[in-house]
């Protein structure tokens, strides 16, 4: 029934339709008294169901043919005119129809603050998750607290070169892949959840006339506190026990970008697998894109193979990349840098656009998560 109107039948047979606010006054014209202090409803069901006895008010018949009998003679004090369609209002009924609703950024803050309503009130999956990220950049942390942030050991600049000893200039991409692999693992399936657990929600709302884009923009705007709480976890963890020399502030913009893109990949794999199999999947991917760094093999052997473009479509190489560019810049006045810089492939003092590139990634997947939210299931949304 649309909205406000109530059918009352018993066996297929109709003992009123109609408001549900008139309901009460139809039963009690026809002699039926409503207790004081109850539910209306437990009582027209008790009426309708044929123990309409108990609320007789005086001598009245309370047998459901005789209730259907009453409403069948009702029926004809209605007067039903049927309005032959005109196909020349139909223009002007679209332009109606696409006009009802609420404005496109109304509907994009009611849906930014129904999300983050619904973050809160599941409480428990945030909190798992901001321990997984204090877990992931404790141990990350953990493993290279011996080292005393000592991460890099280069050849000297001149003339002192003969001093120099043995170099390690792979252990800063080492520990950039490490990072990047777990805040890959700790936001890839908070990510998924974004949309893989609301697309009956969004199907439905589409259908009746919602904005799609406002839908999307509110669910997305809606994990910023998350991202940036996530990241912050994870820095602070990490930065406690490896005392990296890059700068903290730094550290965390560039691990906020990081799960910016982690999570911008996650939604891209919730639009095309079941909800089921989008966390397991979005892991996997995850490790992909952190894998693909530049650490092994090297940038510089990839260059050789003429497949970087691969690798720079990951957001992890980017990442890597301003880790190892930070870290290195604070000793360029005692090591010799590019040549670390050339051993390894990446490329220094390009920190801005490093962000940029993982500002620009996490938004093309987040262009395609939207294709594939529009574009995928379209009988769904009609």
């Amino acid at each position: 029934m649309s909205q406000g109107e109530l059918l009352y039948a018993w066996k297929l047979r109709t003992n009123k339709i109609g408001k549900t606010q008139h309901a009460r006054g139809y039963f009690e014209n026809l002699g039926f008294q409503f207790p004081i202090n109850c539910n209306p409803a437990d009582t027209i069901m008790d009426i309708i169901s044929g123990q309409g006895y108990k609320y007789c008010r005086y001598a009245c018949n309370s047998k459901i043919d005789f209730l259907i009998e009453q409403w069948a003679r009702f029926q004809h004090f209605y007067c039903r005119v049927s309005i032959p369609p005109n196909r020349g209002q139909e223009p002007s009924l679209r332009r109606c129809v696409a006009q009802r609703g609420a404005a496109w950024y109304k509907q994009v803050w009611y849906c930014f603050l129904r999300s983050i309503r619904q973050q809160v009130r599941q409480a428990m999956s945030f909190y798992l998750e901001l321990f997984v990220c204090a877990v992931a950049g404790l141990l990350i942390g953990l493993a290279v607290s011996d080292l005393k942030g000592v991460l890099f050991t280069g050849i000297y600049r001149a003339p002192y070169q003969a001093l120099s000893s043995a170099t390690n200039y792979t252990l800063i991409p080492q520990v950039g892949m490490l990072n990047g692999l777990g805040i890959g693992l700790a936001g890839s399936a908070p990510g998924v959840k974004i949309f893989g657990e609301e697309k009956l929600v969004y199907w439905r709302e589409v259908s009746s006339g919602h904005s799609r884009s406002a839908y999307y923009i509110g669910k997305v705007l809606s994990t910023t506190f998350r991202i940036l709480i996530a990241a912050l976890h994870f820095t602070v963890f990490f930065v406690l026990l490896a005392t990296p020399l890059m700068n903290f502030e730094k550290l965390f913009l560039t691990s906020i970008l990081y799960f910016y893109c982690v999570y911008g990949m996650a939604s891209c794999v919730s639009m095309v697998v079941r909800r089921e199999d989008g966390p397991l999947l979005a892991v996997v991917v995850s490790l992909i894109i952190g894998t693909l760094c530049g650490y092994g093999p090297s940038l510089l052997r990839i260059k050789q193979w003429h497949l970087e473009w691969i690798w720079r479509m990951c957001p992890g190489t980017w990442f890597t990349e301003a880790y190892y560019s930070e870290s290195l810049d604070p000793l360029r006045y005692l090591y010799d840098i590019d040549a670390a810089a050339t051993y390894t492939g990446y490329k220094l003092g390009q920190f801005p656009l490093d962000l940029g590139m993982l500002v620009i990634l996490g938004s093309v997947y987040r262009v395609w998560a939207f294709l594939g939210l529009t574009l995928l299931n379209r009988d769904k949304q009609l």
